[in-house]
Formats: C-alpha cells, sequence, structure tokens
C-alpha cells in the first residue's frame, strides 16, 4: 500500500511565511531535488563539531568540498543504544545569514526524523520552499536523495559511526 504523502509549499517574505500551499497523496516521484549531490571525497566529523547532542548521543557528519565551497554536509545522530535518531542531508547554496534570501542559489535539504517516524525533503529557489513529506522507510531508498541509507554505510565505513540498524517500524 502506498505511503500517505504531503507537499507543502511556503513562500518567504522577509523571513516570515507568507502563504502555505499542501497537496496529499503525492508520491516521492513528485520531488526533484534542485540542488544534485556529487558522490566526492568528504571530511568525517564527530559530534563535537555539529553542536550539542542529548547525553549519551553521538553524531557524525560528513563534508563533502571545500571549507569555501561546501556543496553537501550529511549529519546523523544515534541514541545511547546505538539506534539512528535523525539524519540530515543539506546540498547546493549552504550560505546563510548575512547572506539575504534572494541572493542565495538553490538548496535542497533532507531530514528523517525516526523518532517522530517522518521524512521531510525540501527545496529552496527563488524565494519559495516545496517540500514532500514522506514515510522513513521511502526516505532511505529514494535515489533521487542519495540514497540516505547507502550514506548511513558510507558514515560508517568511512567515519566510523554505528552501522544503521532498521529498527520494527522500517521495511
Amino acid at each position: 500500500m502506498p505511503s500517505r504523502l504531503l507537499v507543502v509549499s511556503i513562500v518567504l517574505s522577509a523571513g516570515a511565511a507568507s502563504s502555505v500551499r499542501a497537496q496529499s497523496n503525492a508520491s516521492p516521484n513528485d520531488f526533484v531535488p534542485k540542488a544534485q549531490y556529487a558522490d566526492t571525497v568528504a571530511k568525517c566529523e564527530t559530534s563535537s563539531a555539529i553542536g550539542p547532542v542529548r547525553e549519551g548521543e553521538h553524531g557524525y557528519l560528513l563534508r563533502f568540498g571545500t571549507v569555501d565551497s561546501l556543496s553537501r554536509v550529511v549529519m546523523a545522530t544515534w541514541d545511547s543504544t546505538g539506534h539512528l535518531r535523525t539524519y540530515s542531508d543539506a546540498r547546493g547554496d549552504l550560505r546563510g545569514p548575512p547572506i539575504p534570501l534572494n541572493k542565495r542559489g538553490m538548496k535542497t535539504s533532507i531530514v528523517i526524523d525516526f523518532e517522530k517516524q517522518m521524512g521531510l525533503m525540501l527545496n529552496f529557489a527563488d524565494g519559495r520552499d516545496r517540500g514532500l513529506m514522506i514515510s522513513i522507510d521511502d526516505a532511505l531508498h529514494a535515489k533521487a536523495f542519495g540514497p540516505p541509507e547507502a550514506v548511513l554505510d558510507r558514515m560508517h565505513r568511512q567515519c566510523g559511526a554505528p552501522a544503521y540498524r532498521r529498527g520494527p517500524d522500517t521495511k
């Protein structure tokens, strides 16, 4: 049975949401990342580099590109029992403030929250955000996004992160 999906479109105006539209029953194929990824050399970092994590958690980060020109950053955190808690993948123009929104290029973000059992894919382009909420299983295997499950395997091999173990709620 196909997962129930929600496509969200937000138009930003001076940093505030000015309109929101949603479309239900979309397919993962309805979302095409605006910012494509390149499987290149990446530098590993641990939780101290990604900021605070909950007590007992471990975070890992893969940075693709150079310090001056990051093209992709993938982050994941595991809880104290070794279960994956969060996964995020940001690619494209990763500059933030003080660069105004209208001067930034395209960016695609993929966030998977294992506690909330959902994935969110967002494209940022031309002052508009367009996204797709999907199941964890769909998000982990979506070839257009990476796929995240393969990136988690790379993080395990390259950085020493815990191996991803599928829970009872993922296939």
